[in-house]
């Protein structure tokens, strides 16, 4: 195996993504809030 660069990665993601699991057998859409790569909050889409 060798390591092979790709080049830079971008961080400091800004903006929100949704993502889903499941939390005590409900299905449920949470967000995650990012501001400058930090993770700022996570919330329950409703």
């Amino acid at each position: 195996m060798r390591k092979i660069h790709h080049g830079r990665s971008d961080t400091a993601y800004h903006g929100t993504f949704e993502f889903h699991r499941t939390i005590d057998g409900d299905y449920v859409s949470l967000d995650a809030k990012f501001t400058d790569g930090q993770l700022d909050e996570i919330s329950r889409n409703k």
